[in-house]
């Protein structure tokens, strides 16, 4: 199996069994039809295209992480690009960025707004936002 099919099956693999939102910001995600979840979700395809499902490494491959289930979760775009833009040459650590993203959804700023029709990933609102959000978190 290649390095390249191998990430694929793995993200394929931590997408189902995350029950399909982002690891961050738990915002649904589309991996095949852009057109499709933007139709869904009532969005543009442009604004669409930050949720399309990645691979992210949890221990990133520049600082040693392997392409292992254990160490790979599924991300949007936006969160796995933002990530890793945050500190160029070092990935942030996943539980304090995780951490970072939830309380900018809670708090409404995080720029990858989700879907503008209610969903079931779709985070909770208002004060207790963060400890719902945060209790609906395992980390491996």
């Amino acid at each position: 199996m290649t390095h390249r099919t191998n990430l694929c099956a793995l993200r394929e693999s931590a997408f189902l069994a995350q029950g399909h939102p982002c690891f961050y910001c738990l915002h649904p995600m589309w991996r095949a039809d852009a057109k499709a979840f933007a139709a869904a979700h009532g969005i543009s395809r442009d604004r669409a295209r930050m949720f399309r499902l990645t691979a992210e490494h949890l221990t990133a491959k520049m600082d040693g992480g392997r392409t292992i289930a254990s160490n790979i979760v599924a991300a949007c775009r936006y969160c796995h690009h933002g990530r890793h833009a945050q500190f160029p040459g070092a990935a942030s650590d996943p539980e304090a960025y995780s951490f970072f993203v939830l309380l900018s959804v809670a708090a409404g700023v995080w720029r990858a707004k989700g879907p503008t029709v209610e969903h079931p990933c779709r985070p909770p609102r208002g004060r207790a936002a963060k400890n719902s959000l945060l209790s609906q978190r395992e980390y491996h």
